[in-house]
């Protein structure tokens, strides 16, 4: 299992949501909030998604003002911008080989 979670983070979330449903169906008798519980274990993987689904948009849109704005001064801005991000990106990418190239439920 730990392996998943170093490999494939969004996988463990899922696999431990999955797990999680299982038991609160068998009825455990472990004092644990369940719903809530089974909730944010999904949440992360959602949020560690979006995190990266967010970035990309970032760069996106300031590629189109590169290509289409004609204002110069902020055109560093954009490309510094591009580049970090970018960088935040290929980081995140390679911490998660597992990341999945489809959206998430």
């Amino acid at each position: 299992m730990s392996d998943l979670y170093e490999t494939d983070f969004i996988g463990w979330t899922e696999q431990q949501a999955r797990v999680l449903r299982e038991a609160a169906a068998s009825r455990s008798n472990l004092a644990l909030d369940w719903e809530n519980l089974i909730e944010e274990v999904e949440d992360l993987g959602r949020s560690y998604y979006l995190g990266v689904a967010s970035r990309i948009a970032r760069i996106i849109e300031h590629l189109l003002k590169l290509e289409f704005s004609p204002a110069t001064a902020p055109r560093l801005g954009w490309r510094s911008t591009i580049r970090t991000t970018g960088g935040e990106i290929e980081s995140r990418l390679e911490s998660d080989p597992g990341f999945p190239s489809g959206p998430v439920a």
